[in-house]
This record gives C-alpha cells, structure tokens and sequence, in this order.
C-alpha cells in the first residue's frame, strides 16, 4: 500500500511541476517585448505549438517589426469625426480646410468679419 501512496504523491508533483513549467513558458513568451510587438502570433506560437519559449521568442525575433494595417473607421467613428470637424471649424467647418489655425481658436469668420467690417467703414 505503500508503493501506491507514494507513485501518487510522485505523480502530483509531476503534474504540479509540468503545470508550472506550462505557466512559465507562457509567460516567457506572451510577456516578452517581442510577444508584446506581436501579440496575435506570440498567441498563436504560445498555444497552438510545442516550441520552447526561446524557439518562438526566436521566430518573433525574426518576424521584424509589427506592421499596422490602418482600419477603416467605423459608420460611428466617421459621424463623430464629422462633427468634430465641423464643431473646430464653425458653421462651415473652415478650420479644416485653412491650413493654419485662426487667430482666434479655429472660427475663421471671426478674423474675416472684422477685416470686412473696416473696409467697409472706409467707404
């Protein structure tokens, strides 16, 4: 009875241990500056295959710099853009389209109308 109780006490810290390395792999890879450069495919290497931690830190490595594919905003995120646009720029949304800010914080009519208003005066 002896044998038994200890082949299952050695069985547990077997798990025990292969759990831990288990965890200790994971967090080598998906915690590394490379991990963290490519997150997706650090996943994906983490998960789905049997590298050793420093064979995938190695493939990111190799991978080079991330990429970022620009996403097409959403219908929502244009509108807000819009409107945020058109709010900078006054009535007409000028502000977007003179290149350099007014003098008077982006309402364009507010540095026009005085202009006109002392040619006007000068008649």
């Amino acid at each position: 009875m002896t044998d038994t109780t200890t082949a299952t006490a050695t069985d547990a810290d077997a798990s025990t241990d292969a759990v831990a390395a288990v965890k200790e792999r994971l967090r080598a890879i998906l915690t590394s500056p490379e991990g963290k450069a490519h997150p997706a495919l650090a996943e994906h290497l983490a998960y789905q295959t049997d590298m050793s931690a420093d064979e995938v830190l190695a493939a990111l490595t190799a991978a080079g710099p991330a990429t970022v594919t620009p996403k097409e905003p959403t219908a929502e995120e244009a509108a807000a853009a819009y409107y945020e646009s058109k709010r900078r720029g006054g009535a007409l949304g000028f502000a977007d389209h003179v290149g350099a800010p007014s003098a008077n914080g982006g309402n364009v009519w507010g540095d026009v109308l005085p202009d006109f208003n002392s040619l006007r005066k000068e008649r």
